[in-house]
C-alpha cells in the first residue's frame, strides 16, 4: 500500500517520460556537453547562438540527430539516455564541416552525405575511445573524436577542391557588429569559435551564456584568454585569426583546468593560467604545422593539455589541493558545493583516514607533537593506553606487565590492506626498562595505498597473527598490545608513514568516527586528530540504522504539518531508489532529500526543492545522525543547504567561494536515549556570513526504534516556523528492492 498521489503518474511525469521529450533532451544536452554542462536549457540558447548563422547552425542540427540516432540505433546507449555524451562529438563535427563550405567540387548532395557520415563516425570513435581512456587512464576523451573526424574532412576538402581552406563569410540573422574593439573584441570572437561562430554577436551571446550558467566558468574564460592575449599577442606579430582560433583553445583550457576538473581553488586558477599559457603556444605550433593547408588548431591544444595535466595530477601519491575532482558536477559552483558538503564535510583537509587501531575505551597517553618522543619526522603519531576511572593505567602495584590493562589487548587493523613488514622476535621489557637497541620493538607495517603505510609497534612478543602479504581488512584482530623495544610501560605506538621502512617520516593523519569520552558529554567526531589526554572509543556501527529510521526502499511516512501562520497540511514521503544505486526520500510537496547510510551513520549529502516541507525541516534537523548507544552524546555538522539559499547570498557564494567560503550553516546536535525508548535530537543552527552570524534555527526530532521519525520541528527566535507530526507509519516490506 503506498499514499494516494505519491506515485501516480501526473502529465508532467508522463511527458517527461515520453520518447520525444527524452530524444528533445538528448539533442540539447548535445550542445551544453560542449561547455561541461548537461542543462537543457543551456543547450537551448546555445543551440540558438548557432542558429543566427543558419547555414552552419542546421548542418549542427544534422549532425547531432545523426550522432544521437547512431549510438541509439548500434546499442552503445538506450534510448531513455538524455545525455549529449556520444553526440556533441557530432555536432562540432557538422559545424566544423559547415564552416568552412563552400568548397570547390562539393556540391550540396556531397557536402551533407560527407557531414552525415561523419557524425556517424564521430560517434562511433567518441565511444571507442572514452571507453579506451576510461580503462587505460581513468581520463575522459574530451573531443579527440571531432578533432580527428573534422581533420580528416579539412584534408577532403583540401584534395578535392585543390587549395587551402578560405574562410567564406557566412550569412547571419542578426549581422550586429557592435562597435567593440582590441582584446574584448578578440575575446568575444574567441568565445564565439567554440561553436564556430567567429563574429561578434555569436561571441557575445555564447559568452553571455556562460555568465549565465556560471560566474566562476566566465571569470576562468578570461583569464585563460587574458593569459594567451598577453603571453602571445601582445607582443608578437599574429594575425587576428590566428590569435582568435588559438584562444578558444586557451579559454576551453583554462575553463577545464580551474572549475570542471578541478573543485575551484586559487591555486586551481594559477594552473589554469599556466595551462592557458602553454595551450596558447601549442596552439601556434599547430597552426604552423596545418598553416600551409588553411586548416586551424581546432581543439588540439585544449585535448592535449588537459589530457597531460590530468594524468599527471592523477599520479599524486594523494588527491590534496587542487582537488581533482572524481565526480560528476553540472558547474564549477556545483563541484564546490559537492566539496564543501561531503569531500571536505566527510573526509576533512584530504589527510589520509584511518580508523582506531583498538576496541574498547583508550587514552592517548602521547599524541602529535608531544614531550618526549614525538618530535620531528615522527611528530605525527599516537600511543594509546587504556586507563582505569582513577586514570591509573595499571592495577596493584604496576610492576608487572599484566598489571598493565592494556598489555595484551587486541589491536586492530586500521584500513584494508597489505600486510609488507613484520618483527615477531623481540622480548617484551620489564617494566620501567628499555630496548634502545631494537627501538620499535614487535610491529606490522600495513601497506593501504601507494606512500600510505601504517605501523604499530611495541607489540607482545608472539602476538602477531598475520603473515608478510596477507592482506587484512579494517578492524581485524593482528596483534596484542605489548612492552616491546623502546617502551618503559606497556603501550600501542601508531602512525602512518611514507614508506614500508620502520620509522621513515610520519604523516598527517585523521582518525575517522570515534567519541571522545572524557567530556561532561561524550563528542562525537567524524574525524580528528585527538590531542593528549583525550579517551577515545570506536562509533560502532549499528547496522540495523536504516531499519530503525524506517528508511528502506518504499517505505513511506506520512506527517501532519503545521506552518508558522497556523496552517497544516498533509505531507507524504516515499523513499526511492535510482538505476545508480542513489537513494533518496521524495516528497509530494515537491522536495526531495539525497541521503546515506554507512558505518551506522546517517548522512543528508543533498536537499532540493519546497523549503515549505517537512523533508527540508529533516535536513536541518537531523544532517547527520550518528547512532551510538551512549544515553547522551553531542556532535557538530555543516547541513548542506546550499541549494536553498536566497538568491542574493547565493550568488556571494558563488562569486567568493573558490577563494574561501563566506556562507556557512553550522549545526550543533545533542542526542538524549530516553527510557521510553525515544531518540530526541535538539539542535541548533547558525548562518553566518563572515564568521558573523545572521540567523539562527533550532530543530528537534524525534526517533522511536518502532517507528522512525515520529516528530521534527524548526523555531526561530522562540516562533515555531514549521513542525511535522507523523500520523502514519507505512512500512511496505515485502516490495523492499535493492
Amino acid at each position: 500500500m503506498t499514499q494516494p498521489g505519491l506515485l501516480e503518474k501526473r502529465p508532467y511525469h508522463r511527458i517527461r517520460e515520453s520518447t520525444l521529450y527524452i530524444f528533445g533532451s538528448a539533442f540539447l544536452n548535445s550542445y551544453s556537453t560542449v561547455l561541461f554542462s548537461n542543462n537543457r536549457w543551456l543547450g537551448l540558447l546555445l543551440l540558438l547562438a548557432t542558429l543566427n548563422t543558419p547555414f552552419i547552425g542546421i548542418c549542427g542540427v544534422i549532425g547531432t540527430i545523426t550522432a544521437i540516432i547512431t549510438t541509439r540505433l548500434l546499442k552503445f546507449t538506450t534510448w531513455e539516455d538524455k545525455s549529449g555524451f556520444y553526440s556533441f562529438n557530432g555536432l562540432l563535427v557538422s559545424l566544423g564541416a559547415a564552416y568552412f563550405y563552400p568548397v570547390l567540387g562539393i556540391d550540396y548532395p556531397l557536402f551533407f552525405t560527407i557531414i552525415i557520415i561523419g557524425s556517424i563516425f564521430a560517434a562511433i570513435l567518441s565511444v571507442a575511445l572514452s571507453q579506451y581512456f576510461k580503462h587505460q587512464f581513468a581520463l575522459p576523451a574530451l573531443s579527440l573524436g571531432f578533432v580527428i573526424v573534422v581533420t580528416l574532412i579539412y584534408f577532403i576538402y583540401i584534395r578535392i577542391g585543390k587549395m587551402p581552406l578560405m574562410i567564406i563569410p557566412h550569412h547571419l540573422i542578426v549581422d550586429w557588429a557592435p562597435q567593440v574593439k582590441g582584446w574584448f573584441a578578440l575575446y568575444l570572437k574567441s568565445m564565439g569559435s567554440i561553436f564556430f561562430q567567429t563574429n561578434l554577436l555569436g561571441g557575445i551571446l555564447i559568452a553571455l551564456v556562460v555568465l549565465l550558467h556560471s560566474r566562476i566558468a566566465f571569470a576562468l574564460s578570461l583569464i585563460g584568454f587574458a593569459v594567451g592575449y598577453v603571453f602571445l599577442f601582445a607582443h608578437t606579430p599574429f594575425s587576428e585569426t590566428e590569435f582568435m582560433l588559438t584562444g578558444f583553445n586557451t579559454i576551453l583550457t583554462a575553463v577545464a583546468i580551474g572549475g570542471i576538473f578541478f573543485v575551484p581553488s586559487i591555486l586551481s586558477f594559477v594552473i589554469a593560467a599556466i595551462t592557458g599559457i602553454a595551450g596558447a603556444l601549442i596552439g601556434i605550433s599547430v597552426q604552423s604545422i596545418f598553416h600551409s593547408a588553411g586548416i586551424p588548431p581546432l581543439a588540439i591544444p585544449f585535448n592535449f593539455i588537459v589530457l597531460v595535466t590530468l594524468y599527471a595530477f592523477k599520479l599524486r601519491l594523494k588527491n590534496f589541493h587542487p582537488y581533482l575532482i572524481d565526480f560528476y558536477s553540472s558547474s564549477p559552483e556545483a563541484s564546490v558545493d559537492y566539496y564543501y558538503s561531503r569531500i571536505s564535510r566527510f573526509f576533512g583537509a584530504g589527510r589520509p583516514q584511518f580508523f582506531l587501531p583498538f576496541n574498547g575505551e583508550w587514552t592517548v597517553s602521547q599524541g602529535p607533537h608531544d614531550e618526549p618522543t614525538h618530535k620531528l619526522l615522527w611528530r605525527e603519531a599516537w600511543d594509546f593506553e587504556v586507563l582505569d576511572e582513577y586514570g591509573k593505567s595499571f592495577k596493584n602495584a604496576g610492576a608487572e606487565l599484566n598489571d598493565y590493562y592494556c598489555f595484551d589487548k587486541p589491536v586492530l587493523a586500521p584500513a584494508n590492506g597489505t600486510v609488507v613488514k613484520i618483527v615477531n622476535w623481540v622480548e617484551d621489557n620489564l617494566i620501567g626498562h628499555v630496548n634502545t637497541h631494537d627501538n620499535w620493538g614487535n610491529l606490522i607495517v600495513i601497506q593501504h595505498q601507494v606512500g600510505i603505510f601504517s605501523l604499530l609497534s611495541h607489540l607482545r612478543k608472539g602476538s602477531i597473527k598475520v603473515k608478510e602479504g596477507q592482506y587484512v581488512v579494517a578492524g581485524e584482530i593482528i596483534a596484542g598490545c605489548g612492552n616491546s623495544g623502546r617502551s618503559l610501560v606497556p603501550h600501542l605506538h601508531f602512525h602512518i608513514q611514507s614508506t614500508a621502512e620502520p620509522g621513515s617520516h610520519t604523516l598527517k593523519t585523521n582518525l575517522i568516527n570515534y567519541l571522545i569520552k572524557n567530556r561532561d558529554v561524550p563528542i562525537f567526531k567524524r574525524f580528528g586528530t585527538p590531542k593528549k589526554g583525550d579517551q577515545l572509543s570506536a562509533l560502532h556501527p549499528e547496522y540495523r540504522l536504516q531499519e530503525i529510521l524506517h528508511l528502506k526502499v518504499k517505505d513511506t511516512y506520512s506527517f501532519k504539518v503545521t506552518e508558522s501562520a497556523g496552517r497544516t497540511f498533509e505531507e507524504n514521503w516515499q523513499v526511492n531508489i535510482d538505476f545508480w544505486g542513489n537513494i533518496s526520500i521524495v516528497s509530494d510537496r515537491k522536495a526531495r532529500v539525497w541521503f546515506s547510510i554507512y558505518n551506522g551513520i546517517f548522512d543528508v549529502l543533498k536537499f532540493e526543492g519546497n523549503k515549505n516541507s517537512a523533508l527540508y525541516a529533516l535536513s536541518i534537523a537531523l544532517p547527520t545522525f550518528p547512532y551510538s548507544e551512549e544515553k547522551e552524546f553531542l556532535w557538530a555538522d555543516r547541513p548542506p543547504i546550499y541549494s536553498v539559499l536566497p538568491f542574493y547570498l547565493k550568488t556571494v557564494e558563488e562569486i567568493f567561494s573558490f577563494i574561501f567560503r563566506p556562507i556557512n550553516y553550522i549545526g550543533r546536535y545533542k542526542a538524549l536515549h530516553e527510557e521510553s525508548g525515544f531518540v530526541k535530537i535538539e539542535g541548533k543552527v547558525n548562518l553566518a556570513v563572515l564568521k558573523f552570524g545572521i540567523s539562527e534555527l533550532n530543530s528537534h526530532c524525534h526517533i522511536h526504534p518502532d517507528k522512525g521519525i515520529t516528530k521534527l520541528e524548526l523555531t526561530c527566535q522562540g516562533k515555531s516556523k514549521l513542525q511535522a507530526e507523523q500520523i502514519e507509519v507505512n512500512q511496505n516490506n515485502t516490495n523492499n528492492t535493492n
